[in-house]
């Protein structure tokens, strides 16, 4: 589907708008005493793995829409394989504007267990210190104006899960132990 969306939006010379989806533990978030508001705390980046570069790459899952559509697609691509059952929280950015701050895109298979996500999945690459940092700004600034940010509860999380599952974008023979045991297989 993404696929068929960029090629429409190039053949029609449309910008498509694409947002960055990524699951973040809030509490990390909240404003750092000592630091302002548009300051991110280093930990973020040290310390909780919140923003933990592996092999100097962050992942992201893409949306062409902001909002509920982001915040599904990314839970949903996230929560698959987990083992069990859990909350989550998601935010999510402006492709182009993390693409404005200098950072390269690549598009790679996610790992996740939902058909029609894999594709989805990208990667900021070649990251360094001040890219990463970039990275953190804009996120800060999603969850801390609360427009970008969302928290799936556990039955929310249940509920998206169980409707893939119904759907048969996820296989329920293949999910973890855990989630397994939470949901009921398609009917």
């Amino acid at each position: 589907m993404l696929k068929w969306l960029y090629g429409a939006a190039f053949w029609l010379g449309l910008k498509k708008r694409f947002y960055l989806g990524r699951k973040v533990n809030r509490a990390n978030w909240d404003p750092t005493p000592g630091l302002g508001l548009d300051e991110v705390p280093a930990r973020l980046i040290t310390d909780s793995g919140e923003l933990k570069a592996k092999d100097n790459t962050l992942s992201f899952w893409e949306s062409p829409v902001s909002g509920s559509d982001a915040l599904e697609r990314t839970a949903l691509a996230v929560t698959a394989d987990w083992d069990r059952l859990d909350a989550v929280s998601v935010a999510w950015v402006d492709r182009a504007a993390i693409e404005a701050d200098g950072i390269a895109l690549e598009r790679t298979e996610g790992k996740t267990g939902v058909r029609g996500l894999k594709e989805a999945h990208v990667e900021a690459v070649r990251l360094d210190g001040f890219r990463l940092a970039r990275i953190a700004s804009r996120l800060a600034a999603a969850v801390r104006g609360n427009a970008q940010v969302r928290m799936l509860t556990r039955e929310d999380v249940r509920g998206l899960l169980q409707a893939a599952v119904d759907t048969r974008r996820v296989e329920h023979p293949q999910l973890k132990s855990g989630l397994k045991a939470e949901l009921r297989p398609p009917s």
